[in-house]
This record gives structure tokens, sequence and C-alpha cells, in this order.
């Protein structure tokens, strides 16, 4: 009988946002076992609208069930942020939300703070 990921890797999402407060999706995919993987996180209502590349189907549900029940919220963040990190899209940067024909990347960091104003994106609403 295995045992599922889902509260492990819950938990270590959990732990690593609260330690760090804003965090990306490079730094999840470096420090979670189980984050990577072939899949596309797209940005809820968008289609082509990427938030990570590499990502597992059980990161990204567990990610998406977070998000949902607003026990984790998405914060636009510069590109550099990532850079620095040395992750490097191979994708187009997304310059607006919206709907996009070919994937483009939207630069985005995980934390529990809830939205303080209406530029940040609380779940998966604009």
């Amino acid at each position: 009988m295995t045992i599922p990921l889902f509260p492990q890797i819950r938990d270590h999402i959990l732990k690593l946002v609260r330690e760090r407060c804003h965090i990306t999706f490079k730094e999840l995919a470096d420090e979670v076992s189980g984050f990577a993987g072939n899949g596309l996180m797209e940005f809820g209502e968008f289609p082509g609208l990427v938030l990570w590349a590499g990502i597992s189907a059980l990161a990204a549900e567990t990610l998406q069930t977070l998000l949902r029940d607003k026990t984790i919220y998405l914060h636009p963040t510069p590109p550099l942020n990532y850079l620095i990190e040395g992750y490097i899209s191979p994708m187009p940067l997304a310059k607006r939300v919206r709907t996009y024909k070919y994937p483009r990347w939207i630069p985005m960091t995980v934390s529990t703070d809830p939205p303080r104003t209406g530029r940040h994106l609380r779940g998966n609403k604009v």
C-alpha cells in the first residue's frame, strides 16, 4: 500500500511559504520532493498564461487546492527575482493578464499574505 503524497507535498510547500514569506516557483521546484514534473500550471481562467512549466500533476493540484482555500496567494514579481535564482524562462514573458494563443510566462511568488491592493492577485482571480 502506498501513502498518498498530497499531505507531504502540501505540508512542505506550506512550511517553505511560511518561512520565506514570498517564495518563487523555482525555489519550490528545487526544494519540494515531487514538485517537478512534465506539466504546465496555467493561471486560472486564462489559457496560455503559464505560472510554471515542469510541475507534477500532484503539485499543481496541491497548489490549486491551497489557492482555492485561500491558504496561499499569488503575487506578481519582477522576472529579475527568477533570474537571480538562475532561472530563465523558455517562454516569452506575458505583458498582461489575458488569454494567449501561445504559452506566455507570468512570474509570480507564492505567499500566505493576502493581497493588500488591487494589483495583487488572489487565487485565480485578477
